[in-house]
């Protein structure tokens, strides 16, 4: 990918501009530590900047009626877009609130073919099942046995490459920004200089992520309507069920 750098290089930088080049104060874990921390920030910068489709992925989870609540992807960190399929039909789902939930569970054994709307939960770490948990509700539940497959585009969460070779994607050198970060860092934690002028140039790189917002695709959007009628008390917002 274009902009990729390896870590190993960003710490040899990092050493230099903090004049640490020689230095035992910090080995090299604790940097790449700093580094991996504030390129996990660098990553939402540049989700709000550039938007969620330069790293959109997909998943498939199989649903079979009645369960009404899956897991999602480990590596799961926002939802962009739900559809459920069955055979060659196929419809977009729709986020229910709190107050629509008793409509729709019991809408179950009505025998619809798809759930037609979800929302996001989480699943607390338990003894026998430790770690939290990302998962999704459906609703309406669908009869006992039947079957359909959830589509769901996602954005990740912040991943590295595997040691040796773990490497940042900055796009267009951003990666600048975790540098001055950890270096402003390694300033403080030693006591031994300023680091405000750091402070500032990753401020200013801040600056310079954050003015490229929406202008990655400069051409004029395009306005969809999607104004359906729904079988929810006959509003007019969302998708039909069936």
């Amino acid at each position: 990918m274009a902009g990729t750098v390896l870590r190993s290089t960003l710490v040899t930088r990092c050493r230099r501009l903090a004049k640490a080049e020689s230095s035992d104060f910090f080995v090299d874990a604790e940097i790449e530590e700093m580094l991996d921390a504030s390129a996990r920030v660098l990553y939402d910068l540049l989700l709000d900047a550039l938007g969620q489709e330069r790293v959109l992925t997909s998943a498939t989870i199989a649903v079979t009626g009645p369960t009404t609540q899956y897991d999602l992807p480990a590596d799961f960190y926002q939802l962009i877009a739900l559809r459920a399929r069955s055979g060659t039909n196929r419809i977009n789902l729709t986020q229910f609130s709190r107050v629509e939930a008793a409509q729709l569970l019991s809408a179950a054994n009505a025998g619809y073919s798809f759930p037609s709307f979800y929302r996001l939960r989480g699943k607390q770490s338990t003894d026998a099942s430790p770690g939290d948990v990302d998962q999704i509700e459906l609703l309406p539940a669908l009869p006992t046995g039947a079957a359909a497959t959830l589509d769901v585009d996602y954005v990740p969460t912040f991943q590295t490459r595997a040691a040796p070779n773990v490497s940042y994607n900055g796009i267009n050198g951003w990666e600048s920004y975790c540098v001055y970060d950890v270096v402003a860092q390694m300033f403080s934690l030693r006591q031994r200089g300023d680091p405000t002028l750091w402070v500032a140039k990753k401020e200013e790189e801040r600056a310079r992520i954050e003015r490229r917002r929406t202008q990655r695709d400069v051409r004029a959007p395009r306005i969809v309507d999607v104004y359906e009628e729904s079988e929810l008390d006959g509003v007019y917002r969302r998708s039909a069920w069936r």
